[in-house]
Protein backbone atom coordinates (compact mmCIF):
# COMPACT_ATOMS: atom_id res chain seq x y z
CA UNK A 1 0.00 0.00 0.00
CA UNK A 2 1.62 3.34 -1.05
CA UNK A 3 1.57 6.48 1.42
CA UNK A 4 -1.69 8.28 -0.79
CA UNK A 5 -3.82 5.06 -0.45
CA UNK A 6 -3.28 5.51 3.54
CA UNK A 7 -4.03 8.80 3.49
CA UNK A 8 -7.57 8.38 1.29
CA UNK A 9 -8.45 5.79 3.76
CA UNK A 10 -8.05 7.85 6.89
CA UNK A 11 -9.87 10.89 5.02
CA UNK A 12 -13.11 8.47 4.18
CA UNK A 13 -15.45 10.00 6.59
CA UNK A 14 -17.36 6.44 7.38
CA UNK A 15 -13.57 5.37 8.78
CA UNK A 16 -13.24 8.65 10.44
CA UNK A 17 -16.95 8.27 12.35
CA UNK A 18 -15.58 4.69 13.71
CA UNK A 19 -12.45 5.77 14.40
CA UNK A 20 -14.06 8.92 16.41
CA UNK A 21 -16.44 6.14 18.36
CA UNK A 22 -13.39 4.33 19.56
CA UNK A 23 -12.05 7.63 20.87
CA UNK A 24 -14.89 8.59 22.63
CA UNK A 25 -15.27 5.27 23.89
CA UNK A 26 -11.61 4.88 25.14
CA UNK A 27 -12.00 8.77 26.34
CA UNK A 28 -14.95 8.33 28.48
CA UNK A 29 -13.41 4.77 29.78
CA UNK A 30 -10.21 6.97 30.94
CA UNK A 31 -12.47 9.61 32.65
CA UNK A 32 -14.72 7.24 34.85
CA UNK A 33 -11.18 5.44 35.76
CA UNK A 34 -10.25 8.92 37.10
CA UNK A 35 -6.98 8.66 34.81
CA UNK A 36 -6.47 12.48 33.61
CA UNK A 37 -3.04 12.05 33.01
CA UNK A 38 -3.92 9.47 30.00
CA UNK A 39 -6.54 11.91 29.00
CA UNK A 40 -4.23 14.84 29.31
CA UNK A 41 -1.26 12.43 27.15
CA UNK A 42 -4.00 11.96 24.78
CA UNK A 43 -4.40 15.76 23.96
CA UNK A 44 -0.70 16.12 24.20
CA UNK A 45 -0.06 13.33 21.56
CA UNK A 46 -2.77 14.93 19.06
CA UNK A 47 -1.27 18.44 19.08
CA UNK A 48 1.85 17.09 18.37
CA UNK A 49 0.96 14.84 15.56
CA UNK A 50 -0.75 17.77 14.26
CA UNK A 51 2.65 19.50 13.67
CA UNK A 52 3.47 16.59 11.47
CA UNK A 53 -0.14 16.09 9.94
CA UNK A 54 -3.39 17.49 9.51
CA UNK A 55 -5.40 14.32 9.08
CA UNK A 56 -7.84 13.96 11.46
CA UNK A 57 -8.00 10.32 11.52
CA UNK A 58 -4.54 9.82 11.46
CA UNK A 59 -4.20 11.87 14.57
CA UNK A 60 -6.43 10.01 16.16
CA UNK A 61 -5.05 6.45 15.07
CA UNK A 62 -1.83 8.01 16.76
CA UNK A 63 -3.28 9.44 19.86
CA UNK A 64 -5.17 6.52 20.88
CA UNK A 65 -2.21 4.03 20.46
CA UNK A 66 0.57 5.73 22.01
CA UNK A 67 -1.83 6.84 24.72
CA UNK A 68 -2.78 3.22 25.21
CA UNK A 69 0.36 1.82 24.69
CA UNK A 70 1.57 3.92 27.92
CA UNK A 71 -1.48 2.52 30.02
CA UNK A 72 -1.05 -0.85 28.98
CA UNK A 73 2.35 -0.47 30.24
CA UNK A 74 1.52 1.45 33.49
CA UNK A 75 -0.85 -1.52 33.67
CA UNK A 76 1.39 -4.26 33.33
CA UNK A 77 3.99 -2.65 35.97
CA UNK A 78 1.18 -2.50 38.56
CA UNK A 79 0.77 -6.05 38.27
CA UNK A 80 4.44 -7.56 38.42
CA UNK A 81 4.34 -5.30 41.10
CA UNK A 82 1.47 -6.80 43.01
CA UNK A 83 3.12 -10.28 41.67
CA UNK A 84 6.49 -9.32 43.91
CA UNK A 85 4.61 -8.23 46.57
CA UNK A 86 2.17 -10.92 47.19
CA UNK A 87 5.37 -13.66 46.11
CA UNK A 88 7.81 -11.89 48.73
CA UNK A 89 4.56 -11.90 51.35
CA UNK A 90 3.87 -15.76 50.77
CA UNK A 91 7.68 -16.83 51.06
CA UNK A 92 7.87 -14.39 54.28
CA UNK A 93 4.63 -16.64 55.45
CA UNK A 94 6.00 -20.16 54.20
CA UNK A 95 8.91 -21.11 56.89
CA UNK A 96 10.09 -24.40 56.51
CA UNK A 97 9.84 -26.67 59.78
CA UNK A 98 12.77 -26.62 62.20
CA UNK A 99 13.28 -29.82 64.23
CA UNK A 100 14.80 -28.45 67.77
CA UNK A 101 16.32 -30.48 69.61
CA UNK A 102 16.60 -29.62 73.71
CA UNK A 103 18.90 -31.44 76.14
CA UNK A 104 17.64 -31.34 80.04
CA UNK A 105 20.08 -32.86 82.85
CA UNK A 106 18.37 -33.25 85.93
CA UNK A 107 20.64 -33.74 88.99
CA UNK A 108 18.61 -35.23 91.89
CA UNK A 109 19.96 -34.93 95.11
CA UNK A 110 22.50 -37.83 94.97
CA UNK A 111 25.47 -36.18 92.48
CA UNK A 112 25.92 -40.11 91.09
CA UNK A 113 22.60 -39.70 89.57
CA UNK A 114 22.57 -38.11 86.73
CA UNK A 115 19.47 -38.13 83.86
CA UNK A 116 19.08 -36.65 80.56
CA UNK A 117 15.91 -35.90 78.92
CA UNK A 118 15.47 -35.72 74.89
CA UNK A 119 12.83 -33.35 73.77
CA UNK A 120 12.22 -32.57 70.86
CA UNK A 121 9.54 -29.51 69.37
CA UNK A 122 8.39 -28.96 65.92
CA UNK A 123 7.85 -25.38 64.76
CA UNK A 124 4.65 -25.42 63.48
CA UNK A 125 3.74 -23.32 60.29
CA UNK A 126 0.65 -21.31 61.45
CA UNK A 127 2.82 -20.31 64.70
CA UNK A 128 1.96 -16.60 65.41
CA UNK A 129 3.85 -14.56 67.48
CA UNK A 130 1.85 -11.59 68.85
CA UNK A 131 4.31 -9.59 70.50
CA UNK A 132 6.21 -9.37 67.50
CA UNK A 133 3.59 -8.69 65.34
CA UNK A 134 2.44 -5.78 67.26
CA UNK A 135 5.83 -4.30 67.53
CA UNK A 136 5.99 -4.92 63.84
CA UNK A 137 2.92 -2.90 63.43
CA UNK A 138 3.89 -0.29 65.96
CA UNK A 139 6.90 0.06 63.71
CA UNK A 140 5.63 0.20 59.98
CA UNK A 141 2.78 2.60 61.77
CA UNK A 142 4.64 5.00 63.50
CA UNK A 143 7.32 4.48 59.98
CA UNK A 144 4.42 6.17 58.41
CA UNK A 145 3.25 8.92 60.39
CA UNK A 146 6.32 9.80 62.17
CA UNK A 147 6.77 9.72 66.17
CA UNK A 148 5.64 13.53 65.88
CA UNK A 149 2.37 11.94 64.57
CA UNK A 150 2.24 9.34 66.75
CA UNK A 151 2.10 11.78 69.49
CA UNK A 152 -0.06 13.92 67.77
CA UNK A 153 -2.32 11.13 67.37
CA UNK A 154 -2.29 10.32 70.91
CA UNK A 155 -3.21 13.83 71.77
CA UNK A 156 -6.11 13.59 69.36
CA UNK A 157 -7.10 10.95 70.97
CA UNK A 158 -7.08 12.11 74.56
CA UNK A 159 -8.84 15.16 72.93
CA UNK A 160 -11.76 12.65 71.58
CA UNK A 161 -11.97 10.95 74.79
CA UNK A 162 -12.05 14.42 76.85
CA UNK A 163 -14.95 15.55 74.60
CA UNK A 164 -16.54 12.35 74.94
CA UNK A 165 -16.79 12.56 78.76
CA UNK A 166 -18.11 16.17 78.15
CA UNK A 167 -20.91 15.14 76.07
CA UNK A 168 -21.78 12.19 78.10
CA UNK A 169 -21.85 14.51 81.46
CA UNK A 170 -24.30 17.27 78.77
CA UNK A 171 -26.76 14.40 78.35
CA UNK A 172 -26.62 13.45 82.08
CA UNK A 173 -27.49 17.26 82.33
CA UNK A 174 -30.20 17.80 79.98
CA UNK A 175 -32.44 14.76 81.25
CA UNK A 176 -34.29 16.26 84.02
CA UNK A 177 -34.77 19.15 81.44
CA UNK A 178 -36.41 16.49 79.03
CA UNK A 179 -38.63 14.80 81.71
CA UNK A 180 -40.14 17.96 82.25
CA UNK A 181 -40.66 18.52 78.85
CA UNK A 182 -42.37 15.27 78.28
CA UNK A 183 -44.89 16.03 81.44
CA UNK A 184 -45.11 19.19 79.48
CA UNK A 185 -46.26 18.20 76.74
CA UNK A 186 -48.22 15.17 78.42
CA UNK A 187 -50.30 17.99 79.52
CA UNK A 188 -50.41 19.62 77.02
CA UNK A 189 -51.80 16.81 74.53
CA UNK A 190 -54.67 16.49 77.26
CA UNK A 191 -56.05 20.05 77.08
CA UNK A 192 -55.42 19.99 73.28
Amino acid sequence: MSLDRIEDFFQSKYVLYIILGITIVNLLGYLSMGDFGSITLFILVGILTNFFNKNMGIILVVSLFITNLVVAKEFINKKIEQYKIKESFESKKKEPEEEINITIDQYGDDDNYEASEEIELKKKKNNIDYASTFEQAYEDLEESVGSEGIEGLTIETDDLINKQQDLINNVKQLRPFLKQAEKFLTRYQEFA
